[in-house]
Parts: structure tokens; sequence; C-alpha cells
């Protein structure tokens, strides 16, 4: 496998970007992809099984999905919702509200990204309840930013040295609900 655009960029990477931006595992530098399959500076080509950690589910450059990019692109591209409101914002959150299960009323509060939204889930839980302690479970990846890094707990390399996190956040194994209570009490607290 040749990997030498790759090198070349990778070294140029480390020139001019923190460290801490990868959690480089193999020397993957893309160059472009379509569906689930990313091609690299030098032609390799790799089945996505990360769906680039979770947020390309639908896979890259989806037609349907390019082109409602393309759309929007040409009224705005961005506008915080922070201070002012548009209709394709609200198109969406009531199509996410209608497929929320449980049949309550929700609201939706969107973020900038898995991590943003999991910082507003513990600062929303928080709030709701009163109460300050938060339950992960070990292993899991929550994001980068402070608060969902302080949930992670894949690998140390996301917090070495970044710490003190916030307090009260407490990690639990994962038990599956088809494990009996029992076991449970038993073995994974």
């Amino acid at each position: 496998m040749n990997l030498s655009k790759c090198m070349a960029a990778i070294t140029e990477d480390k020139k001019v970007i923190a460290p801490c931006q990868h959690l480089s595992y193999f020397p993957l530098v893309v160059d472009h992809c379509r569906g689930s399959v990313i091609t690299d500076l030098d032609g390799n080509e790799y089945i996505d099984f990360l769906s680039s950690a979770s947020g390309l589910n639908l896979g890259s450059c989806d037609p349907a999905v390019t082109e409602a990019i393309h759309k929007q692109s040409e009224r705005f591209t961005l506008y915080t919702g922070a201070y002012s409101y548009n209709v394709p914002m609200i198109r969406y959150a009531k199509q996410l509200a209608s497929v929320y299960p449980g049949g309550i009323d929700v609201k939706v509060a969107f973020g900038n990204c898995g991590s943003d939204c999991n910082d507003a889930a513990i600062k929303f839980a928080r709030a709701y309840t009163g109460r300050p302690k938060i339950i992960t479970f070990i292993n899991g990846y929550h994001g980068s930013t402070f608060g969902s890094s302080a949930m992670s707990s894949c690998t140390t390399r996301m917090k070495s040295r970044m710490g003190p996190f916030p307090p009260e956040i407490y990690y639990f194994p994962f038990c599956g609900a088809d494990v009996e209570d029992a076991y449970c009490e038993e073995h994974c607290l």
C-alpha cells in the first residue's frame, strides 16, 4: 500500500495543527468520500465503518443531502439560532419532535455537534433535577468538548493533563437490558 502523499501531508499537518486535534491510529488523509467509501490522497480506498465518528451515518455526499446543502447555502450558510429565527430550523425541529417517542410534547435544542449536545444534556439534567451527579458508562465516548470529555472514558489520551474536569461524574460498566438486576448489583456496581 502506497502512503507517500498521506505521509507528506501528515508531516505538514504536524507543523500547523495542534497534536490534541488528532487521535490518529492510521495515517489516513482523506481526499474524498462517496457513500461509505473513503479515498485517501494516494488513491487507497477504505470502507468507512466509523461513519466519521457517527457524523455521517447516511454516508458522505448523499445526493439528497448534498442537494439540500447546496440549496440552503444559496440562501445563507449560517446565522446563529441564538439571536434569530429561521424557517428551516423550525421545520426540522417539528420533524424531530414528531418522531420523539412517549407521546409527550417536546422542544428541541440544537447544538453545533454531538459533543456540544452532550454538554447541554449535562446542563439541562442538572438544572431540571437540581442534582449534580451524572452517570456514564465505562468505555463510552461522548465527545471532545470539556463536559463531554469528562463523561468519555474510551481512552486516557482524551483526558491526559487536561483536568480537573467537572465533578460528580461517575462511571459504571454497561451490563445491558437483558441482564438480571441481581447480577448487575453484584457485578456491575
